[in-house]
């Protein structure tokens, strides 16, 4: 594809800043962005010392970057550069804009003036990316005047969180043309997060009036305004574009879908799955002892802990009728939920579980730091182990959280056939038991279930396949509706209401529990190869025709 931008600044609170989905797909594409603008493309994000640290690489600075720092210094931002420890190295702007909130108020003045911003009741969720947009604004007004920037650069603003940023440059006469990515509509996903049916209801909603009872009409607000006001306004999939046009009165003009670098997961697939297997297994054993477990079907669920909006509640439903057919065939099943949330600290109660395990396995002596009467029944018993059914390894709610009350409600914490663990952790290689990473992890299971009712696109199961490891889907999320037509390795389960959905996702658990070994290695195979599909080096033209067209505006 012929490329008509010059120079691109990409934009997102998830630069060198790991809290969100948005991270994997900037950080997963940075080597085919540099590999076609090279050095002009750039990625601005805020700068957080402890963040900065880990993920920024000093480098030399460009000619411009003393007398641009100097003049953003006299305006209230600090500005560093460097490369990102990532692959590309693509290379860095971080904006320090703690000094300009004694700023916000006339800040959110303007956006109301000037594009109908409605901020009046706003807090500091809000606050707090409109002062860092408003920096990265500075910075590229900077840049223009230093005759850095044209009118061929373009600035790729993510979520509404850095659509201020293209507001400002609006109002300010730049010349630099701007694209807009929503990744979920805010009132979409604060829909979701209420519990409320999305998709059915879509028709009958009053966007501004149910963003308000919500309580996100600042942020509505502000992506409406991004949304309208951008050159060129994108999104990531089709099911969010319809959304899009719903809420906020605009038709993405292209579709950015997100990609995967399968260069990130190892070409040794069958060595990975045999150590990642082991262990699980021995986890499993671990938390049933004295039972054990030989060669069970491992089943996982990855993600954010968002029990409705994820499908969780489907997938218990499921799992109670898989447990029907298993257990006239005494077949064992071990279900993971790898839930990545963030935990309350308690290293004592982490201690426990890690002490419990190596005792378990008898690999430390304890003479000394237990008591005489300190068993292993006891220290079994100051686990969130419920039974030898289900069991917690890290701090993780009360018993009325949903998804340990649904495990209950079906009774399934009652199973002699399938073992639950709940595993809410980040797996980043150094969690204390499993020491893998989350891909690690992930190889050694045999299907991965992703029954989300509201995904704009669904990374989970892109990354299941990549890993090896077939999967099931929702047609509710992105990625399910775009992958539909490849049916090898992945199964894209539908339903017009809750208990169809939940049929026909039951009858794929039962139909896969029943498939011989070649069968599951062929799925395996056609995983990997359906993980192609969705490769940074076939999508990454959607960001290229992105940038194109905004630069013939």
């Amino acid at each position: 594809m012929e490329i008509n931008a010059g120079k691109v600044f990409e934009v997102s609170w998830e630069v060198c800043n790991k809290v969100g989905g948005i991270y994997t797909v900037l950080s997963s594409k940075t080597k085919s962005m540099v590999s076609t603008y090279k050095d002009k493309y750039f990625l601005i994000g805020p700068y957080f010392k402890d963040k900065a640290f880990e993920e920024l690489i000093e480098c030399d600075t460009p000619s411009y970057f003393e007398e641009l720092k100097l003049n953003l210094r006299s305006r209230g931002v600090n500005l560093y550069f460097g490369k990102w420890r990532v692959p590309g190295t693509p290379k860095v702007f971080l904006v320090e804009f703690s000094n300009l909130f004694q700023q916000k108020d006339s800040f959110k003045f303007e956006m109301w003036d000037k594009f109908g911003v409605d901020s009046l009741n706003a807090g500091y969720d809000f606050e707090e990316p409109l002062v860092f947009s408003m920096a990265v604004s500075m910075l590229l007004q900077e840049l223009e005047r230093l005759n850095v920037c044209d009118e061929k650069s373009v600035v790729h603003c993510h979520e509404w969180m850095c659509g201020f940023c293209l507001l400002d440059l609006k109002r300010s006469n730049s010349k630099i043309k701007s694209v807009f990515t929503t990744h979920a509509t805010v009132l979409g996903r604060s829909l979701a997060g209420h519990n409320e049916d999305v998709y059915a209801n879509i028709a009958d909603i009053d966007p501004y009036e149910k963003a308000k009872q919500l309580g996100v009409l600042a942020k509505f607000t502000a992506e409406k305004a991004a949304a309208k006001h951008s050159h060129v306004f994108t999104t990531v999939s089709e099911v969010t574009g319809e959304e899009c046009a719903r809420f906020l009165g605009e038709e993405p003009e292209v579709l950015v879908l997100n990609g995967i670098d399968n260069s990130y997961f190892p070409n040794n697939h069958s060595k990975v799955r045999k150590s990642s297997r082991k262990r699980i297994i021995n986890l499993a054993n671990s938390l049933s002892y004295p039972k054990k477990y030989k060669n069970p079907m491992i089943l996982y669920f990855g993600g954010r802990y968002e029990f409705r909006a994820k499908g969780l509640d489907v997938f218990l439903d499921a799992l109670a009728e898989l447990e029907k057919c298993v257990k006239s065939t005494k077949k064992e099943v071990i279900v993971l939920f790898f839930l990545a949330m963030e935990n309350e600290s308690n290293q004592n109660e982490q201690n426990q579980f890690l002490n419990y395990m190596k005792l378990v396995n008898r690999t430390q002596d304890f003479s000394g730091v237990y008591t005489k009467d300190e068993s292993l029944e006891v220290i079994k018993s100051k686990l969130k182990t419920y039974s030898s059914a289900l069991s917690v390894t890290h701090k993780f709610g009360d018993d009325k959280d949903p998804l340990i009350k649904g495990i209950f409600d079906k009774r399934l914490n009652e199973s002699r056939n399938i073992k639950i663990i709940i595993y809410p952790e980040y797996l980043n290689g150094c969690d204390g038991y499993l020491d893998m990473t989350y891909y690690e992890a992930i190889a050694g299971c045999d299907l991965g279930v992703f029954p989300s009712y509201y995904e704009p696109w669904g990374y989970t199961p892109v990354e299941s396949l990549a890993a090896g490891v077939p999967c099931i889907t929702s047609n509710f999320s992105g990625f399910g509706q775009y992958i539909d037509k490849h049916k090898k390795g992945v199964k894209v389960v539908s339903g017009k209401t809750k208990e169809e959905f939940t049929k026909r996702l039951s009858k794929e658990l039962v139909s896969f529990s029943k498939l011989s070994e070649k069968q599951k290695i062929s799925e395996r195979v056609n995983s990997r190869r359906n993980a192609k599909l969705v490769d940074w080096d076939k999508l990454i033209e959607n960001y290229f025709k992105a940038h194109n067209l905004a630069v013939s505006k």
